[in-house]
């Protein structure tokens, strides 16, 4: 962002140096110039579990998946 808005840099080229999407840099500047926040606000899904059910989950998975885990 910071090349595009005070280096002058183009999206496209910016997006190119910099190795991101170019829509997504298009995206945080459009909301930038909107409301001055660069913060992820509405991409992407909501989420279905909680942190701790997702430590949880993968915790009881990982134990499945180690080869003392008996599937007799």
């Amino acid at each position: 962002m910071r090349a595009v808005a005070i280096y002058k840099m183009s999206t496209k080229k910016a997006a190119e140096s910099h190795r991101v999407p170019r829509s997504t840099l298009q995206h945080y500047l459009k909301q930038c110039h909107k409301d001055g926040s660069v913060e992820k606000k509405t991409m992407g899904r909501q989420r279905v579990l909680s942190t701790e059910q997702e430590e949880e989950l993968s915790s009881i998975l990982t134990e499945m998946e180690s080869p003392v885990w008996s599937h007799d």
